[in-house]
């Protein structure tokens, strides 16, 4: 009988363990209630849980007090997304009262997936107005909880949750936001140890610790701007008295991020914590590796210690800052008040900085630099282990560079502690930086940026190759030594994709072919896909010594290329021979399965042909329809004199046809421009005539083509009876109406308009580049279907010259040269 005694004695707490189901969010009494069920474990004793359903459970009936005995309890919601606690205006007070008179000793108290929200504390001044916890060997526990727009109104601390008298209070992966103590310390939390605890005529010493995770506190407030203060801790305020011996205290607060709290009041202090550790010396409270920005105080905006007794280490946080929390005239942290051996720790802190995965580029070749920014190595150079950098995933960052331009940056930091983003030079020799922002970290942060030697590519002198993917910033051709070789712009009606590649050949001499003479620089350029239908605007590069040796052997200054930039006759005289297929040498090319002649004639026209004084060679742009080898000459071409100089010639889709538009230099014994057409590239009929009338300018209209793609060109013939063909022309018509970009007043002064017919409604983007392919300008535009204006005012601000306007998108991919004069 005596040992059965003994057992019951030692095991008063063992009973079996209670689950209450609320299924009925009205407030009540009945065990399927939570005021039921939580006043039912509380009675029962022992282990208990409540599990309550997805709901909002609005309290009409006041205060739940719980917590009158030892016991754990755990109450779990469906996630705060989808289950709440919310406090009525009717008998509107603190949501939990735990522990009621907080001596009662081995409560145990565990919430989880809950959201609690409108408590205000009116019945008492001990804080919290949702949760108000603590005693003697009590323990807290929160995870994944919100608490949102809880307030405490009296003289009291801690606006959402406080725990008085002692104890353990672990909140992990919750949220706090929007929470006031508008006359006390503590906007969302409080947490308060003294060293001793009398309950009777029994005096216990206490042990507590506070440990907050992977929380985010923004929007909290504590004070007022009217009456009162100093008030502190717009976000936490922690209290710990001095030990009285056989105690122990800790504090960890990690990887949470305080965003825009604040402590309000002419005196006020510390935006986000206030902490005062009098436990004893050398005890330390740590807060590491979590994340401050945009909070405010009258003074010190992030963390203040209160001179005490024992230690705080704020060491490895982001101050969201490089400067460091105790830059010079922009504080984050410090010590208030006096008299106390305890010690503040701020260094080292995190930093933002960044590292490139090669230190040079080619500019404007399509090969980027991969930049690194991020926080893995902290203001002592010491590495970071991403695994401590959770308070910074999520948070935005953007990136800025000068020399270029940035593609496919991430827009947040990464849980590896890092984002990444590609650089792309622009062409333009120099030292580029590349500058990655993250909350109050500047364009000027020397510390963030890093620097990348960008080399601009020119024409080598040897024969190279290389190739490109065509898309990708539409880059310059180069090859592996930043040699330029071509660029090509999709654009028409089949525009070029994929990868292209491209070679450039130099020959040793000027060559001959059909009584004609050619540069001795020449290109082959062939797309993997679409070689003989693909579309495009390509630029060519040459160097004035290569003229120099073509005009060294023709006849007559009448028949030269260009002897210098200020040469107008020798560049309308530029010609560019298209041979079809594969090949070596004019006449020897394979010709080619796609449709139309074998060998074209292009003459890009002066206005195309433009000397690059920053890098001293020539570009030339013009259209083609297919792809091959390209061979520049003199007037002559393909052999057949040109009975006129045609600067350009092109075609759009109009209401009920096709409107063809060419302009022209010099007109010298020419009989008639007659105006062909063809379905399918390889037989052509003549439409129509015009006659010369010695003007700059025609125009031919075509009244219903047929849908798909026409081809067009001009039969230029001679009073002699000889002619010669243009370049071809081909304009797609969709079975309604096509897509087209124009230029309107071309050539412009000034801020010029652009005219967009769409074939489907959408966002496009636009890219303006120079002849060498140097991005200037992007942006984007939204489209209605049919007929779109809209002003490109980046003209007014660009030199005399050429350039190119790619537009992309809404079923539309054109490049359209736009001329400044």
């Amino acid at each position: 009988m005596v040992r059965l005694i003994c057992l019951c004695l030692l095991f008063p707490m063992l009973a079996s363990a209670n689950v209450y189901n609320v299924t009925s969010t009205t407030d009540g009494t009945a065990t399927n209630q939570l005021r039921g069920a939580i006043a039912a474990a509380d009675a029962a004793g022992g282990i208990n849980t409540i599990n309550l359903a997805a709901g909002t459970y609005v309290l009409t009936l006041g205060e739940i007090k719980f917590g009158s005995q030892a016991g754990t309890l755990t109450i779990a919601g469906a996630g705060p997304a989808s289950t709440t606690i919310q406090m009525s205006t009717t008998k509107q007070d603190r949501i939990f009262l735990i522990n009621t008179t907080g001596k009662v000793f081995n409560v145990s108290v565990s919430i989880q997936g809950i959201t609690f929200t409108g408590g205000v504390l009116t019945s008492d001044a001990f804080g919290g107005g949702a949760i108000l916890c603590g005693g003697p060997l009590n323990t807290m526990s929160l995870v994944n909880c919100v608490f949102t727009s809880n307030s405490s109104n009296k003289a009291s601390l801690g606006g959402a949750v406080a725990m008085e008298g002692g104890g353990d209070l672990t909140v992990s992966g919750c949220t706090f936001s929007n929470n006031t103590n508008p006359k006390g310390n503590g906007g969302a939390l409080h947490y308060f140890m003294p060293n001793s605890v009398t309950v009777g005529t029994t005096v216990t010493n206490l042990s507590g610790s506070l440990s907050i995770s992977n929380c985010t506190f923004s929007g909290n407030t504590c004070g007022n701007t009217t009456s009162g203060g100093p008030y502190a801790g717009g976000a936490i305020d922690i209290e710990i008295q001095g030990t009285l011996g056989g105690t122990t205290s800790t504090v960890s607060m990690t990887q949470n991020t305080f965003v825009n709290n604040k402590a309000l009041g002419s005196t006020s202090e510390a935006g986000a914590i206030v902490i005062a550790n009098g436990f004893a010396a050398g005890n330390t409270a740590f807060i590491n590796y979590n994340r401050f920005y945009a909070n405010t105080a009258h003074s010190i905006p992030d963390v203040v210690m209160n001179s005490a007794s024992g230690n705080v280490d704020v060491t490895n946080n982001w101050w969201g800052i490089n400067g460091g929390p105790v830059a010079a005239g922009d504080p984050h942290v410090a010590v208030v008040g006096s008299g106390g051996s305890g010690v503040l720790t701020s260094s080292p802190w995190l930093r933002l900085t960044s590292n490139v995965s090669a230190t040079t580029v080619c500019g404007g070749s399509g090969t980027g630099v991969t930049v690194t920014a991020g926080f893995l190595t902290n203001s002592a150079s010491a590495l970071v282990s991403a695994s401590n950098l959770g308070a910074l995933a999520g948070v935005p960052v953007s990136f800025s560079a000068t020399l270029g331009s940035i593609s496919g940056a991430q827009a947040t930091m990464q849980s590896s502690g890092v984002a990444t983003a590609t650089f792309y030079g622009n062409g333009t020799a120099g030292t580029a930086t590349v500058q990655p922002i993250v909350d109050s970290v500047t364009s000027t942060d020397v510390v963030a940026r890093v620097q990348v030697t960008e080399t601009a590519p020119t024409p080598g002198t040897t024969s190279t190759s290389g190739s490109v993917t065509v898309g990708t910033n539409d880059p310059v051709i180069t090859d592996a030594s930043c040699n330029r070789i071509c660029y090509v712009a999709p654009s028409g009606a089949q525009p070029v994709s994929g990868t292209v590649n491209a070679s450039v050949t130099m020959d040793a001499s000027v060559r001959t072919y059909n009584g004609n003479q050619y540069l001795t620089r020449h290109y082959d350029i062939q797309p993997v896909a679409g070689a003989s239908t693909a579309t495009a605007m390509v630029t060519l590069y040459y160097l004035q010594s290569e003229f120099n040796a073509y005009n060294a052997l023709v006849s007559g200054a009448a028949n030269m290329l260009p002897t210098g930039p200020a040469d107008a006759v020798g560049k309308a005289n530029l010609t560019i021979t298209q041979f079809h297929g594969t090949g070596t040498a004019p006449g020897g090319y394979s010709g080619w399965a796609g449709s139309g002649p074998a060998t074209v004639l292009i003459n890009p026209g002066a206005t195309n042909v433009v000397w690059d004084a920053t890098n001293n060679f020539w570009a030339v742009s013009f259209p083609v329809t297919g792809f091959s080898g390209f061979y520049a000459s003199g007037p002559a071409g393909v052999g057949i004199p040109l009975p006129v100089v045609l600067e350009s010639f092109g075609g759009m889709p109009q209401a009920g046809g096709v409107l063809l538009t060419w302009k022209v230099g010099v007109e010298t014994g020419l009989a008639s421009y007659e105006v062909e057409t063809s379905v399918d590239g390889v037989g052509y009929a003549k439409i129509g005539s015009v006659a010369p009338r010695d003007v700059a300018a025609y125009q031919f209209f075509q009244a219903d083509p047929a849908a798909g793609n026409d081809y067009y060109r001009l039969r230029m013939v001679n009073l002699d009876g000889t002619f010669a063909y243009s370049t071809i022309v081909v304009v797609h018509l969709a079975a309604g109406e096509g897509s087209v970009v124009q230029v309107l007043g071309n050539p412009v002064r000034g801020a010029c308009t652009i005219r967009v017919v769409a074939a489907a409604a959408g966002m496009v983007s636009l890219r303006l580049a120079d002849m060498s392919g140097k991005t200037l300008w992007v942006g984007r535009q939204l489209l209605g279907a049919g007929e779109n204006t809209f002003l490109l005012p980046e003209m007014a601000h660009l030199v005399a010259g050429i350039y190119l306007l790619t537009v992309d998108g809404a079923q539309l991919r054109a490049t359209v040269k736009v001329v400044k004069e």
